[in-house]
């Protein structure tokens, strides 16, 4: 859980069922090779289909992080890689359910943020709070 309420994470139990799964993957492989190695192939079974999902979930959902600041956001994405954004260059639109948050730049989608994402009214907030400051006359 993100203790700082400028953070964007996603929940705790994201992070934490896939690193579940992979623990079960992981104990049940080694059980096999100790008291079924004759059954070896069920190892292939086992890790490729729920542990390196597994694990490769957890690794992509916990790199994914929005710090939000005054003036605008940094995006890292699910590789890591950084971007700065300014609110002033972004529109935003929500989906009709209010269940995705879109901001885009220039017509391309720049960060798309489901409603589970914690804290994620904080970024609405003080995005229009922003605009309406900033409003061009």
């Amino acid at each position: 859980m993100a203790k700082d309420k400028n953070i964007l994470e996603f929940p705790l139990f994201y992070r934490i069922v896939p690193l579940v799964l992979f623990g079960f993957s992981a104990v049940g492989s080694i059980c096999i090779l100790l008291f079924r190695f004759e059954e070896w192939s069920f190892i292939i079974i086992l890790m490729g289909f729920f542990g390196l999902p597994s694990l490769i979930m957890f690794i992509l959902w916990s790199l994914w992080r929005v710090d939000i600041k005054d003036n605008g956001f940094i995006y890292r994405n699910y590789f890591g890689r950084r971007k700065e954004y300014k609110y002033e260059d972004l529109e935003y639109k929500m989906h009709p359910k209010g269940l995705i948050r879109n901001f885009r730049k220039d017509g391309k989608k720049v960060l798309r943020m489901a409603y589970y994402i914690e804290n994620g009214d904080r970024l609405d907030t003080l995005y229009h709070q922003y605009i309406k400051k900033h409003k061009k006359k």
